[in-house]
């Protein structure tokens, strides 16, 4: 019988986190979820204008660790990835791009229609027909993590992020 031992394996820090999340990810017609050290995320979906070859990612993230992080990038292979904010002025609303989100020590943020999102542009065509993105979150503290989101008509993935 053959045994590894763990010791003897060099496996960065940064790299373990990426497997664990790897390992951790699941996604359902209720929304992707993933989860490593003291960041966990859930009710990811997206939703989108297949023509138009534009939508949206919302979700939830919650800091569980005693100390602040920072969400400082999200990408995609199936689509150029853009952190938004809805500001309200004089009456009315417009998108901003920013370029993190804060987490404070068990805070929960949830990201989606009319506030902090991620906006999806340049979508790949076989996003709509498989109805599955993949989406890779960075955090400050070296987090990574990848999820595989459903996307879903609007009025299915609102009542997701409102946790239906």
């Amino acid at each position: 019988m053959t045994t590894l031992s763990l010791t003897a394996l060099r496996v960065p820090l940064g790299a373990l986190a990426v497997i664990v999340a790897l390992a951790s990810c699941r996604a359902s017609p209720r929304g992707a979820a993933a989860s490593a050290a003291d960041i966990r995320v859930d009710h990811a979906v997206a939703w989108g204008l297949p023509a138009g070859g534009v939508g949206t990612v919302g979700l939830r993230i919650t800091n569980v660790g005693g100390r602040a992080d920072t969400l400082i990038d999200a990408t995609s292979p199936d689509a150029a990835v853009t952190m938004h904010d809805v500001q309200s002025t004089g009456g009315s609303a417009r998108m901003v791009a920013i370029s993190e989100i804060a987490l404070l020590p068990g805070q929960s943020v949830v990201l989606g229609t009319g506030r902090q999102h991620l906006m999806l542009d340049r979508v790949d065509p076989a996003v709509w027909r498989r109805a599955q993105i993949t989406v890779v979150l960075r955090f400050r503290h070296g987090l990574t993590l990848t999820l595989a989101v459903p996307v879903l008509r609007v009025s299915e993935a609102l009542d997701v992020l409102r946790g239906g």
